[in-house]
């Protein structure tokens, strides 16, 4: 099995899906990343807006019939950050499930901060524990220290520790991700 994760920016995948990409690894042949921008501070950044979609699409298309992902993961469609919502959307483009799409399962992962202040509100449908993979997750966050924010703010480490135990409690374990499955073929 191989897996493509893809975001807007360096930290999303951290924030949204890290714990269950390392949980995942021993178990898959592949693990790709694929990072749209470059983070805040950028020319680009919440710019995306003024890339053409069908551009973005493409970039993408081209990692998944380059990698031949079964599983992508990607933001969550209605992310308050524009460039969460842009980056979801032309995933799902590039997914789309024509002849030969590799494309098995498509997660939409949360990102503090962004995900929560939508207007519509996550609601997941799949868990991952990831009890054993939290600590290593907020240490991998150290090397984002300029997004991270103090507490209480949902995007502070403190935060993201807090929302893996709600998640946790949701299914009854200590701390858990949480996705929403978009498609999920099973063959």
């Amino acid at each position: 099995m191989k897996i493509l994760a893809v975001a807007s920016h360096p930290d999303d995948i951290e924030l949204g899906c890290w714990a269950t990409l390392k949980k995942l690894e021993p178990e898959v042949s592949c693990i790709e990343r694929f990072v749209y921008g470059q983070g805040r501070g950028t020319p680009s950044d919440q710019k995306f807006d003024r890339i053409a979609l069908k551009d973005v699409i493409q970039e993408i298309e081209t990692r998944i019939y380059s990698i031949k992902p079964d599983v992508v993961f990607t933001h969550y469609a209605y992310d308050l950050n524009r460039d969460h919502r842009i980056i979801s959307e032309a995933t799902m483009a590039a997914c789309r499930p024509v002849p030969g799409c590799p494309v098995k399962e498509i997660y939409q992962y949360e990102v503090p901060s962004s995900t929560e202040w939508s207007e519509k509100t996550f609601t997941p449908n799949t868990w991952v524990e990831v009890t054993d993979f939290i600590d290593k997750k907020v240490n991998v966050l150290l090397a984002f220290y300029t997004e991270m924010r103090p507490p209480p703010h949902p995007r502070s480490y403190d935060g993201v520790r807090a929302l893996s135990v709600y998640r946790g409690q949701q299914v009854g374990v200590l701390h858990a991700e949480a996705f929403i499955c978009v498609r999920r073929i099973w063959t």
